[in-house]
């Protein structure tokens, strides 16, 4: 089965576009989306949009991104502690908030969390039982560089992403 992550799309329509027609070509069956989908692009509505209506037709799973939360939990008191650290991110975490609906945002707050995926994952064990059935299976990964200049997608095996770092558990691989 061909599996791909994406993710860090920060309501880039274009870059998601170009991504997604690059997807197509690869026939891959799976795809897993890592959050980050709206603040800080231009198109942060119309990003989510896309995501909510093509979740199930393209077979995505879905994690809330850093992003993603602190857009669900904006309040002055968040801009205003962010403006000191970060003036353009307070300003995109602003206007993302303004042009997100209610029910976009009741759709980033109810997205399953980096934690709640790891959940079962212990830090000091990385082994899966079955990790070795899979040793010889595809990876695709894109970086962002990948995505955004047109380079290819790093093809490679389960077993070569564990040697040589790209993925550091047997675990992570195995449910990609």
């Amino acid at each position: 089965m061909k599996l791909l992550l994406i993710s860090d799309i920060h309501g880039n329509m274009e870059a998601l576009n170009a991504v997604m027609e690059n997807i197509e070509k690869s026939n891959c069956e799976k795809i897993f989306a890592l959050g980050d989908y709206a603040m800080a692009g231009a198109e942060p509505d119309v990003a989510i949009d896309w995501i909510m209506e093509n979740q199930v037709k393209k077979n995505i799973t879905l994690i809330q991104g850093n992003t993603d939360k602190m857009i669900v939990e904006f309040s002055p008191a968040l801009y205003e502690e962010l403006k000191e650290n970060s003036p353009v991110m307070a300003e995109a975490l602003k206007y993302d908030y303004q042009n997100i609906n209610p029910m976009q945002r009741a759709f980033l707050k109810d997205l399953p969390t980096q934690a709640e995926a790891e959940i079962f994952l212990d830090p000091e064990n990385k082994t899966h039982p079955r990790f070795k059935d899979i040793l010889d299976e595809k990876l695709y990964l894109s970086s962002q560089d990948v995505q955004m200049n047109d380079k290819e997608v790093l093809e490679i095996t389960a077993k070569e992403a564990l040697e040589t770092g790209v993925v550091s558990s047997e675990f992570l691989i195995y449910q990609l």
